[in-house]
């Protein structure tokens, strides 16, 4: 049995659960082998906010994940959080940080390649605009123009169906666990917002090639 509480606004993402001891943790050797290929990157955000590490887009609740996806939920909107490099087994862990650039370069799909889905901006209703502050979710991956994005060569990432929309980061960063003692990770949420200079900082994002596992 699981408990999902959801806080959502365009600076602030919560989310908590609790889980039965009959559940069983992640298989991680599932995801986590074989090691990064060519075309599994990070996408980045260029402007470190603050946290030395940098934000990678993140698919939230990992450590729910079994090899099944039971314990995971669709609905659960992306994040950003701190890159998870330069740790032991790092493998173990980036890999829900891992997306595929050729998806992204060629169709206009932000795919994470080790779970074959497709972030997609959140629909409400029958709607057919993409909303302020959009959320964005995971869906399997098709033709949905929701999941249609273009890289410009500023950094912005724009959403296919509405370009006068940006993928955001939002303003508020709060702690999610600890890399080591006095090294916390950071998570801010994640939007579809207005594109503008002014918020540029939060809106330009490029593509990083993930580092040697140093274990």
């Amino acid at each position: 049995m699981r408990q999902i509480a959801q806080l959502c606004g365009p600076s602030l993402l919560a989310l908590s659960w609790t889980v039965t001891a009959a559940e069983s943790p992640a298989d991680m050797e599932r995801f986590a082998s074989p090691a990064p290929t060519a075309d599994e990157v990070f996408l980045q955000l260029t402007d470190p906010l603050g946290n030395p590490r940098r934000y990678c887009l993140d698919i939230p609740g990992f450590g729910m994940i079994r090899s099944s996806f039971d314990g995971w939920l669709l609905g659960w909107p992306l994040e950003t959080h701190t890159c998870k490099t330069d740790i032991p087994k790092a493998h173990y862990f980036y890999i829900d940080q891992l997306i595929s650039r050729e998806a992204l370069e060629k169709r206009g799909h932000i795919r994470y390649s080790r779970f074959d889905k497709c972030a997609q901006i959140m629909q409400v209703g029958r709607e057919t605009g993409v909303r302020e502050d959009a959320w964005v979710l995971l869906a399997s991956c098709g033709d949905d123009p929701r999941q249609r994005f273009t890289l410009n060569a500023n950094g912005e990432i724009r959403s296919a169906l509405d370009p006068k929309k940006c993928l955001t980061v939002g303003t508020e960063a709060h702690e999610a666990g600890n890399r080591a003692p006095n090294e916390p990770w950071y998570q801010r949420a994640v939007t579809v917002s207005t594109c503008s200079e002014a918020e540029g900082d939060r809106q330009k994002w490029r593509i990083a090639t993930p580092p040697a596992d140093p274990s």
